[in-house]
């Protein structure tokens, strides 16, 4: 059975912090009795030390232990898209200490696991965004499009299906929302109608 419902903060690029610091409550407000200024807030980030998502996660961080006078941990928990940090996060006591760094498409993970080892919107509440993602296509220089129009004319055109590669849960996404806008092809020949299904 889930611990009651944890609380996760939202995605990510380092871009909007400040916005997102400002909106943050004052050094006394953070204060209780109940959460002693000694005790360590912990930020559980999905992706490996290094990365721009977790340079993001790490200098929120750096903002919430100014603000609220206390330390702030970033601990990277990568793997399984997500699904590692956010069990962490649900194992964790439910006392507010803990918080899931997270990408929007780990809210996907319930629908494409048989058993999924958390429900996004029944086991975690929303903080806030701290930032927001662009996705761009990209093709080899001698491809024979210069914009996404002219690939989804010259796919509907070829024989076989292209081929679209992706590397993360959210480009699959936005890979597949992209086929189902547009009514494209990719791999085998599957496509994807503007209800999302494959056929």
């Amino acid at each position: 059975m889930h611990q009651p419902r944890r609380t996760t903060l939202a995605l990510t690029l380092a871009a909007a912090l400040s916005a997102a610091l400002a909106t943050l409550p004052s050094p006394a407000a953070a204060q209780t009795a109940a959460q002693p200024a000694a005790a360590p807030l912990r930020i559980i980030v999905p992706t490996p030390a290094g990365g721009a998502s977790d340079a993001a996660a790490r200098a929120l961080a750096q903002g919430l232990a100014r603000l609220g006078g206390r330390q702030v941990l970033v601990e990277n928990r990568p793997g399984a898209s997500g699904a590692i940090a956010a069990k962490a996060v649900l194992d964790a006591r439910p006392d507010g200490q803990t918080l899931l760094w997270t990408l929007a498409s780990m809210s996907a993970i319930p629908m494409l696991q048989k058993a999924p080892p958390f429900q996004a919107l029944s086991d975690f509440v929303p903080v806030g965004t701290v930032g927001r993602l662009t996705f761009a296509m990209l093709a080899p220089a001698d491809a024979p499009w210069r914009s996404a129009g002219d690939y989804v004319i010259w796919g509907r055109g070829q024989p076989n299906a292209p081929t679209v590669a992706w590397g993360t849960l959210g480009e699959m996404m936005a890979a597949v929302q992209f086929m189902a806008a547009t009514g494209s092809r990719s791999g085998a020949g599957s496509r994807i109608d503007a209800t999302g299904k494959f056929s």
